[in-house]
């Protein structure tokens, strides 16, 4: 357990961090994106999809990708009629998985739409960039980022999209003990644009939460004192949204994920938010050896942002 930071005074401010204000408007989401591959995670992402769609009122997009892959067939004599095979075999099974998908969707009280992008990996790519363009989140699968096509979708939407990601496990635990949707979160702070920006997508989650917690994993023991004062502004400014705020800070450990996340069981967190990497670091923590476990393993939904 980290040790309570007090909060830092400063002129024409209260000292006391997190008094919500209930009568600040309330942020919402207006349209959620879920990407769906037809693969047995579906199910998860969608059960995300639906409930976090319901509790914000937010219409529900589906992006259906189907990877046909056509790319390593050897040209020569049969190719032409090898590779139509290919498209209408891809398209087939396509069409079963779409409408399996379609049936889904059609139990759902909310508004919804399912798109399908077809082919090989680039034009799901541009599929997915396009969809997080006109979404305010966008829902995938942590098992499925594990894998091609999954990893480089997942890499382009946080590195291309606009949308922060909301990575989610293989099982629906944290829906089944909240009514809405994550009423506990923590917050892996780093004094970082990545982590500012990814701060700002989570608001409306936070302003639905009950308790939103920001921890601060040290790096050194050496340079820690100079992050408490941008901490606590993180703090203060999330509190003028109606936001109460408690601030822990983490002695050194030697993965920061592993002490989030140790950090969010103690507390017993429903959701993580994490944006405190830059380029180079937020992809080895995405597709790094230790965090492909992570990803593979961890109850809670993950939302990144950069």
């Amino acid at each position: 357990m980290g040790d309570m930071l007090e909060p830092l005074a400063a002129s024409g401010d209260t000292p006391t961090i997190g008094t919500a204000d209930e009568s600040r408007t309330e942020s919402r989401l207006a349209d959620v994106a879920v990407i769906a591959d037809g693969s047995e995670h579906d199910e998860t992402s969608l059960a995300y999809g639906e409930r976090i769609a319901n509790s914000f009122g937010a219409h529900l997009a589906v992006l259906y990708t189907n990877y046909v892959q056509l790319g390593a067939l050897p040209l020569g004599p049969g190719s032409t009629f090898l590779l139509s095979q290919l498209r209408e075999n891809g398209k087939a099974a396509g069409d079963k998985v779409e409408a399996a998908l379609r049936s889904r969707l059609d139990a759902l009280s909310g508004t919804w739409e399912l798109r399908r992008a077809e082919g090989e990996i680039g034009d799901l790519l541009a599929a997915a960039i396009t969809m997080a363009g006109v979404s305010d989140a966008v829902i995938a699968s942590g098992r499925s980022a594990l894998s091609a096509p999954g990893r480089e979708i997942m890499e382009a939407l946080l590195f291309k999209g606009s949308a922060p990601v909301l990575v989610v496990p293989d099982e629906t635990a944290v829906l089944s003990k909240v009514n809405g949707f994550a009423k506990s979160v923590v917050i892996g702070w780093r004094d970082t644009p990545e982590c500012a920006r990814a701060i700002a997508a989570s608001i409306p989650f936070l302003k639905r939460a009950s308790t939103a917690t920001l921890v601060n994993v040290a790096e050194s023991n050496a340079d820690e004192e100079r992050r408490l004062v941008p901490m606590a502004d993180m703090a203060r400014h999330l509190s003028r949204h109606g936001i109460a705020v408690e601030v822990r800070h983490l002695a050194v450990w030697h993965n920061p994920a592993e002490a989030l996340l140790n950090e969010a069981k103690m507390i017993g967190a429903d959701m993580l938010v994490l944006g405190a990497y830059g380029h180079s670091r937020v992809y080895e923590t995405v597709f790094g050896g230790v965090t492909r476990e992570f990803l593979r393993s961890t109850p809670l939904p993950v939302l990144f942002s950069r």
